[in-house]
């Protein structure tokens, strides 16, 4: 293996003129790594409390304000959970939905389009579908015909209607059994959603929805049949319709502001 340092100072001098300083991390840095590091390997499990502040500072030798600041790192990564006045941290494991709001902010900070995002989210979704087709197996698909049943039950419900589609969606990606796509794609879900319950609400005829929910249950049969290429270009349509309806309807070209989501009740506010 190739050696870095090794390979900076051939290409600048003797540890010349560098491209850039090197940066050497503050302590607090240092500590929240150490600390990271034994969440996400298990050996801290969620809702387990980190020991006292005394007791990381005598087992790490660092002061307390540098465990302060390394907490507040963790806290800010969602990482850990600071119990004010109650003392110590309590572990959190990651959250997709937490980390699906961040990517909308920074889509939206990008003045990222929905028809952008739609056209991502057929990156992510035919393959998938052509993947499900190929293996699935009874269990998979006694849960796609659940989700269809979900999805009859509130047809004339419009927000709950939306809200059983985009858990459909989800769930064709997460039976495709490829975790760094179903990732990828419930991060997108994060911002879709969104703007499907917003639009949904506002139409009160169920001919979308009636017409959706049939394109499901086309699509189940052609799973059923494991006809994957079929099921992959048929996705691909139905992200396209689901695409247009949604913009068509919507009226909107920047992602959803999700700082002013619907939160205790509040109607959905857009940034045109």
């Amino acid at each position: 293996m190739a050696d870095p340092l090794k390979e900076v100072s051939d290409s600048a001098g003797t540890y010349g003129q560098l491209a850039r300083p090197l940066r050497i991390p503050k302590m607090a840095e240092v500590v929240a790594e150490y600390i990271r590091r034994d969440i996400v390997t298990g050996v801290l499990k969620e809702g387990e409390s980190l020991p006292p502040s005394a007791v990381l500072i005598e087992r790490l030798g660092v002061s307390k304000p540098t465990i302060r600041e390394a907490l507040r790192i963790l806290e800010s990564e969602t990482l850990i959970e600071v119990r004010r006045g109650a003392g110590g941290a309590r572990v959190l494991l990651p959250n997709v939905a937490a980390a699906g709001r961040a990517v909308g902010i920074l889509l939206q900070l990008d003045q990222t389009t929905l028809e952008d995002v739609s056209h991502a989210r057929m990156m992510f979704e035919p393959p998938a579908a052509g993947l499900l087709a190929r293996t699935w197996d009874g269990e998979d698909m006694a849960k796609l015909e659940e989700g269809l049943e979900k999805s009859r039950k509130v047809l004339s419900e419009p927000i709950a209607f939306a809200e059983s589609q985009a858990d459909f969606h989800q769930l064709v990606v997460t039976l495709a059994s490829n975790r760094t796509i179903a990732l990828m794609a419930r991060l997108l879900d994060e911002v879709i959603r969104r703007h499907e319950a917003a639009v949904n609400k506002d139409r009160e005829h169920d001919h979308f929805r009636s017409a959706a929910l049939k394109e499901h249950e086309d699509f189940v049969k052609l799973v059923e049949e494991r006809r994957d290429a079929e099921a992959e270009t048929f996705w691909r349509a139905h992200l396209q319709t689901n695409a247009h309806n949604l913009l068509s309807g919507s009226g909107l070209h920047t992602v959803l502001d999700l700082y002013n989501n619907a939160q205790a009740g509040q109607e959905l506010r857009f940034r045109f």
